[in-house]
Parts: structure tokens; sequence; C-alpha cells
């Protein structure tokens, strides 16, 4: 009987890589899609460009969402709690820091 060979180091690495990165990226993409979506900055000028708005939300639930389904797709259900947690983490992170500064 032979044990099972842990997965290779490279894919956590980057589970969590892409993870990190895309738990901001979906922050400036939700953000830029509720723009869009209304038309409203800092002053509305007038209709919101819906098709794009849209676009810019599935952007952003993709983005989200990467981290931890390439985490199912090379580590299991392992990869998808390495994934998740980074998201949450990162996420975290990013609604704190403008309350640091």
């Amino acid at each position: 009987m032979t044990s099972p060979t842990p997965p290779a180091p490279w894919r956590t690495v980057l589970v969590v890589l892409v993870a990190g990165v895309g738990a901001p990226g979906a922050a400036v993409a939700a953000f830029a899609a509720a723009v869009v979506w209304s038309g409203c900055f800092i002053g509305c000028s007038g209709g919101g460009d819906h098709l794009a708005g849209g676009l810019l939300g599935l952007l952003a639930l993709g983005l989200l969402a990467a981290g931890p389904g390439l985490g199912w797709w090379l580590r299991g259900w392992t990869g998808v709690l390495w994934g998740t947690g980074t998201v949450l983490v990162s996420g975290l992170l990013c609604a704190g820091l403008p309350g640091i500064f």
C-alpha cells in the first residue's frame, strides 16, 4: 500500500497569489461597474451604460471566484479553503487600509 503523494507546493503558492490579487481587483472592478452602470461618479451625466456596467460586474465576480476556482482545479477541497481564506483576508485588508491612513 502506497501513501498518497502531497501536491506540489507551487500549486498552493499559485492559488494564494491569484486569490490575493483577485480580491482587490474585484473591488476595483465592482466600483467601476457601479459608476458605469449608474452614470454617476461625482456628478450624474444622465443614463449609465448598463451593458458595460454589467460586464464589469461579471468581471468582478470572475476575479473574486478565480482563487477558489483555481484552488479546486489544482488542489481540490484544500485548495478551495486556501483560495477562499486568501480572498477573505485580502478583502479585509483592503477594507481596513483606508482607515489606517
